[in-house]
């Protein structure tokens, strides 16, 4: 396991001049067996090993944030005082973020730094019940404390975190 980890993060992180933020937890498996020939009830140990160790953090969707220290930045961009981007993300300002497309794509979307998949709330509607799931970096804004799910009178989500 020690190569496999020092080379996610020595080579693999520097693939695309540093740009890869994250991998599945396929591509996770699927590296794990083509580089280093670990199965894939291994590759789950070595999984669960790194983020035990705090060199690899699982989101909500499962992937697996190569660095976990560009996480703070993450929850830093919810928080800024560029006034272009406080215009455009709305009541935002007033300590409500709305779960909408329009503007997490003003916080996280403007970079290619982030995969959309992360933020985006069109992809993460559940087949069970057709309830809009949390993106994983608003989920993960609800794990650190930071932001909070708002529920009407009879506890049906609203669509909304205070923040």
């Amino acid at each position: 396991f020690a190569k496999m980890l020092d080379y996610l993060e020595k080579d693999y992180r520097s693939i695309d001049g540093g740009s890869v933020f994250s991998l599945t937890s396929e591509e996770f498996a699927a590296l794990a067996f083509s580089n280093f020939f670990i199965d894939n009830e291994s590759a789950v140990i070595a999984k669960e090993l790194f983020c035990f160790w705090g060199r690899l953090f699982e989101l909500s969707n499962g992937d697996l944030v190569l660095n976990p220290q560009q996480l703070a930045d993450v929850l830093a961009c919810i928080f800024t005082k560029e006034p272009d981007k406080i215009a455009r993300m709305g009541d935002v300002t007033k300590g409500i973020l709305g779960h909408r497309d329009s503007i997490v794509e003003v916080i996280w979307g403007g970079t290619s730094k982030y995969p959309r998949h992360l933020w985006s709330f069109e992809s993460t509607t559940s087949s069970i019940n057709s309830i809009p799931e949390m993106p994983p970096f608003v989920n993960l804004l609800h794990r650190a404390e930071l932001g909070y799910p708002l529920y009407g009178p009879k506890g049906f989500p609203l669509g909304e975190t205070f923040i």
